[in-house]
């Protein structure tokens, strides 16, 4: 590992999203465009092969914004961009927490749960949870052990499948969470 970079990860596995479709196109958005020659954006879970970083060890299971590709290097800099987090294997599976116990589920239970409590004909916005996630995701985890909530994913097996796996979420193919599995952990 090089002296630039604190952290060494290997990619397991990737959400997959409707939003990737949108940063290969040129225009105005919310964020730039993912550049030819650059790495597609993507949220996954790692583990960690090699750290300089106090904060993560050798063997830990992560989330993040890792990209499309096998591993992740990353200085202070990239994994402050990347939101690298901790994760517990204990609570889910990865696709489970690239799901309802991930961001999507988190912005479910946030927005509709904890804060909006919505009444029909009401419109909700999620705008922050950050402060209470790991409380929630316990709590999704609760759920789903006891049967009382279920998640569903639909897992692509290796990263050269990546584009027709991509297509999936266009053409009707897949149902449920749509994760890219990069590698075995």
């Amino acid at each position: 590992m090089s002296q630039s970079c604190q952290v060494r990860l290997k990619v397991l596995q990737l959400s997959l999203d409707p939003a990737m479709r949108g940063w290969m196109n040129e225009g105005k958005s919310y964020i730039p465009p993912v550049g030819i020659g650059e790495v597609m954006r993507a949220l996954g879970i790692g583990k960690v092969v090699a750290s300089k970083n106090p904060k993560v060890a050798a063997g830990d299971m992560v989330s993040g914004g890792f990209g499309i590709q096998e591993y992740f290097l990353a200085d202070d800099k990239d994994l402050l961009r990347a939101g690298l987090a901790k994760v517990d294997l204990g609570l889910g599976t990865p696709p489970q927490l690239l799901n309802a116990l991930g961001m999507p589920g988190m912005a479910a239970y946030f927005g509709l749960l904890d804060i909006g409590q919505p009444k029909s004909g009401e419109t909700v916005v999620v705008f922050d949870y950050a402060d209470r996630y790991g409380v929630a995701v316990k709590d999704i985890a609760q759920w789903m052990k006891e049967g009382k909530f279920v998640s569903r994913e639909d897992v692509v097996p290796g990263i050269e499948n990546f584009p027709d796996a991509l297509n999936k979420l266009f053409n009707g193919e897949n149902f449920g969470k749509l994760v890219l599995k990069v590698a075995e952990g």
